[in-house]
């Protein structure tokens, strides 16, 4: 039976023959092998691709990471080949997954380069700084070790190359310069008798209390502020000669008396930053140091005299400026009822001669009338002061009522006193301005 042309296909018969001349056939054909040839395409496209992902300059612990997941995205794609290569057939979700895994791995060559660079300049710094003896601040370590970590890994962070934190070593000039630099320490005139009766004054610095304090605070503070001071000094607490030293002078510069047992209290050091502020007493510069001319007794006041003649004769301009003095120095001249001590001119002697240390107990109207002026006249009934004295100078005024004064504060009320207007002249306050007041006694 004849073909009936439709695709050469006969009803009746029993085999299926094409005709591939006929144009339908030809098309189909056509469509097969276009389909094909863009197949192949995308696949050398994506072969392509992959070629051109270049893991040149990775770290090596991301290089690592790198060829693992290449490997599984070619395991991936090789699983999945003909879902890639036929997106029309099978969607799109396969294909999209390769290309998105593919673009992770540039991603990944991309943050290593990063990190790279950055990890070189953070190890340039770190070494400069190492050099120059400086060492690593505290908590700088853990984030070293983070950034050694893949970019991919959860704990990885970027050390910031231009905010590291680096310690100073301890420097002995250096702390010694921060504690002592900006302070000055008082002085004093101490009589010495001389075997021919001559007496001669050693005029000598000496620590005052606020000075003292004021050295210790900056000395806790560079300990509390420079980590490797801080290990300096936790070391040299370990050394028993040294701990001893400032023991001793840490007790007596802050040895005090108890309001209770009325006992003197002299304090140990428990803790760091006591040794720290023993060492730094123990580092107090010697200060000035000079001796006058030996003159007999009876010269010195004279010449004593002559310069308070000359003072007074400044305060209306025809003399030279002089300094205030300080009123703790205007104590009149007495005899201890016990012991065999005394005041002389504003200094206090044991019954040896040498300059005493203790307190001394004064009737309110045996002390010079111009403190109370200065400072203000206390109301009520105020009794009696005690003023205790350090190597025979008055340092520190006491009474219930009206507290502690010290010279330092005794000083800042004279400043004050001066300011205020007055008519005449201005007073000068210190022993010289007093001398010939008669000598006060203990009733």
């Amino acid at each position: 039976m004849a073909a009936t042309g439709l695709l050469g296909f006969n009803p009746y018969g029993k085999a299926v023959s094409l005709d591939i001349s006929s144009k339908p056939v030809n098309l189909a054909i056509q469509l097969q092998q276009k389909e094909a040839a863009k197949k192949e395409a995308l696949e050398k496209s994506f072969m392509d691709y992959e070629k051109s992902i270049n893991p040149a300059g990775m770290r090596k612990v991301d290089g690592d990471v790198f060829l693992k997941k290449l490997a599984e995205n070619k395991a991936f794609y090789l699983q999945n080949r003909d879902r890639i290569l036929n997106p029309a057939k099978y969607g799109y979700d396969a294909q999209s997954q390769f290309m998105s895994n593919n673009k992770g791995l540039l991603s990944l060559i991309d943050q290593s380069k990063q990190a790279a660079a950055n990890e070189k300049v953070v190890n340039q710094n770190v070494y400069q700084a190492m050099q120059q003896g400086k060492t690593l601040h505290d908590g700088l370590l853990q984030e070293l070790d983070r950034q050694k970590l893949s970019v991919l890994d959860p704990n990885y962070k970027t050390v910031d190359a231009y905010a590291l934190q680096f310690d100073k070593p301890h420097d002995e000039a250096v702390f010694n310069k921060n504690v002592w630099g900006n302070l000055k320490l008082p002085t004093r005139e101490i009589p010495e008798k001389l075997p021919n009766g001559q007496v001669q004054y050693r005029k000598e610095s000496y620590l005052s209390p606020e000075v003292a304090q004021t050295a210790v605070i900056n000395a806790i503070n560079e300990y509390k502020t420079s980590p490797n001071t801080a290990k300096h000094f936790n070391e040299l607490m370990k050394d028993n000669s040294i701990l001893t030293a400032a023991n001793d002078i840490f007790g007596k510069t802050f040895k005090y008396i108890d309001p209770q047992t009325k006992k003197t209290v002299i304090p140990k050091i428990e803790t760091p930053e006591q040794f720290v502020a023993g060492y730094a007493l123990l580092k107090k510069p010697s200060g000035e140091v000079s001796t006058s001319r030996p003159d007999y007794p009876w010269l010195y006041k004279f010449n004593e005299q002559q310069a308070a003649a000359d003072r007074r004769a400044g305060m209306y301009g025809g003399g030279e400026n002089v300094s205030e003095g300080n009123l703790f120095d205007t104590l009149p001249d007495v005899v201890f009822p016990a012991g065999g001590g005394k005041i002389t001119n504003g200094t206090a002697l044991d019954k040896n001669g040498n300059p005493f240390n203790g307190e001394v107990y004064f009737k309110k109207e045996q002390l010079p009338a111009q403190i109370f002026s200065v400072i203000g006249a206390p109301a009520g009934k105020v009794g009696g002061f005690k003023v205790r004295f350090e190597n025979g100078m008055p340092i520190e005024l006491t009474n219930p009522r009206i507290g502690t004064i010290t010279r330092q504060a005794m000083e800042n009320y004279q400043l004050k006193y001066n300011t205020e207007p007055k008519k005449g002249r201005q007073p000068r306050f210190g022993k010289n301005e007093f001398i010939g007041v008669p000598n006060g006694g203990f009733n």
